[in-house]
C-alpha cells in the first residue's frame, strides 16, 4: 500500500497527486469532446452511474473525442 496513510505513508504522495493534476490539465487542454447524441441516464444501484438509453445496464458515457484546433 505504497499511498496508505499514517505516519509510514509515501513521501512522494502530494507530487504524484499534482503531477497526474497538471498531465491531465494539458491533456485536456489539448483535446475537445462532444456528445455523440445518444440518450445518457444515470442509473441508480450501489453508486450512480451513466448508460446509454432507459435499458442500460453498464457504465457508458461515450464521447467524441477530437484534436482541439484554434482558430
Amino acid at each position: 500500500l505504497t499511498f496508505s496513510g499514517g505516519k509510514r505513508s509515501c513521501i512522494g504522495f502530494k507530487f504524484a497527486e499534482m503531477e497526474i493534476k497538471v498531465v491531465l490539465a494539458v491533456l485536456i487542454s489539448a483535446f475537445t469532446f462532444e456528445s455523440t447524441g445518444k440518450p445518457i441516464l444515470w442509473t441508480t444501484a450501489d453508486n450512480m452511474f451513466p448508460t446509454v438509453g432507459k435499458d442500460g445496464i453498464r457504465p457508458e458515457l461515450p464521447l467524441r473525442v477530437g484534436l482541439y484546433k484554434p482558430a
